[in-house]
């Protein structure tokens, strides 16, 4: 077994743990984990994976202590343990800090909203202290940009006639926040019933900071809609359906395949039995190590000839320009603080010509305040985020990616595009 890799640029020497390659740079070690032995033990059973496997998983359950630096990416790496039945232990809240503010520092939306609707739209918004959630949040309010209308509401708000209250309000949905955290909110916005060009202003409600100005048109040309699918009837057998979304546009001949976010299963195990190369990459090294491990005890040789794991940040992965034919992923778009700036950085790792897919993406942010897996990831640390259809299809054209084919299967997106 490889003791690691070697960088042909820099001689830098990664080191191969469990089968799989480390690129992650570990800037510290939290302390022994409580339990690692009873979580080796379900992750055996889970898996069925032999006795003599212990030790290895022994090893890759240790690397749940490794720590980057990195809040959100940290916050992944210790989810292993729920992912095989470990009870969910909240995080103690944060106190709040006297003066913590909110700053907002960009939108989602597009050029322009149709006329007289409902629409959720996200937000990004980063707080300078420790700042309690569920009364604080952002509201928002619109201004004709047209100078007549402007004066007249700019008059309101001078003789305090209450032009200034918010049109709206979404409050941050879990208890707090720690400082410095960046979170994306989707708010809930009543667009104007006139058409023509409007600023929308959001701004904190319940602390102070800074707001952002967009300015949108209403009742813009707007997109064909994307095509409603089948009901979900539950996760495996949506990541099924996406895997066969995807397969519909792999090419006949041998092609190279980066997964990201693979996590402990990929989902393009079948496209390895086809033949085709399969590269699964996940930031979180405990997860690739057992998906390696696994690997090794329960598929086929010829199989595992196709498959190679590694570990590494995929908004600076290890590859060369045009490496891949193909990069996949499976509801793992939504986990990245700048969406459309990694897609620019992973269709650099594909060929020109080459297929991006995004599958089985949460694009239902109406749901986003009432589901259990959105409230628990966003409290526990990860970077959870749930955009609406066109948000993502703005983020796809911002990444200048072309829309191949797209489904929604009631509020699980799946978009094959090309670079």
């Amino acid at each position: 077994m490889l003791a690691g890799v070697v960088c042909r640029s820099c001689d830098t020497l990664y080191p191969e743990r469990n089968g799989t390659v480390d690129f992650i740079p570990r800037r510290s070690q939290a302390p022994a984990l409580p339990g690692a032995e009873a979580l080796t033990s379900r992750i055996l059973a889970a898996l069925n994976l032999p006795p003599q496997a212990r030790g290895e998983i022994d090893q890759a359950v240790d690397a749940t202590r490794d720590r980057t630096g990195i809040g959100y990416i940290d916050a992944e790496i210790c989810t292993l343990g729920l992912r095989f039945g470990e009870e969910e232990r909240a995080p103690a809240a944060p106190t709040p800090e006297p003066g913590a503010s909110i700053i907002v520092t960009r939108h989602y939306i597009g050029s322009s909203l149709p006329t007289g609707s409902v629409v959720f739209r996200s937000f990004r918004m980063r707080t300078t202290g420790a700042l309690r959630g569920l009364t604080t949040g952002l509201g928002y309010r619109w201004e004709h940009t047209s100078g007549p209308r402007r004066l007249a509401g700019r008059l309101r708000d001078r003789l305090g006639l209450g032009a200034t209250a918010p049109h709206g309000f979404t409050a941050i949905p879990i208890a707090a926040l720690e400082a410095g955290r960046e979170i994306t909110l989707p708010l809930e916005l009543h667009t104007p019933g006139r058409p023509g060009r409007y600023d929308l202003h959001v701004f904190p409600v319940g602390a102070t900071g800074e707001g952002l100005t967009a300015t949108i048109e209403i009742g813009g040309a707007q997109r064909e809609p994307v095509p409603v699918g089948e009901p979900i009837v539950d996760y495996g057998e949506d990541h099924l359906r996406g895997v066969a979304f995807v397969e519909l546009h792999l090419p006949a001949q041998r092609a190279a395949i980066l997964e990201v976010a693979a996590g402990v299963n990929p989902h393009m195990l079948s496209a390895a039995g086809k033949g085709h190369l399969v590269v699964a990459a996940d930031v979180c090294s405990n997860q690739m190590q057992i998906g390696a491990i696994f690997s090794r005890y329960n598929l086929p040789l010829e199989m595992q000839s196709n498959m190679a794991f590694v570990s590494c940040d995929a908004t600076n992965a290890p590859f060369a320009p045009g490496a891949f034919d193909c990069a996949v992923m499976f509801s793992a778009l939504h986990h990245f603080p700048d969406p459309s700036g990694f897609l620019r950085d992973l269709a650099r790792l594909v060929r020109p010509g080459g297929v991006i897919a995004i599958l089985c993406e949460p694009c239902s942010p109406e749901l986003a305040a009432v589901s259990e897996a959105y409230l628990r990831d966003l409290t526990a640390g990860i970077n959870e985020q749930m955009f609406a259809v066109e948000e993502y299809r703005d983020i796809f054209a911002a990444a200048g990616l072309q829309e191949i084919a797209l489904c929604n299967d009631h509020g699980s997106l799946k978009a094959v595009l090309r670079n």
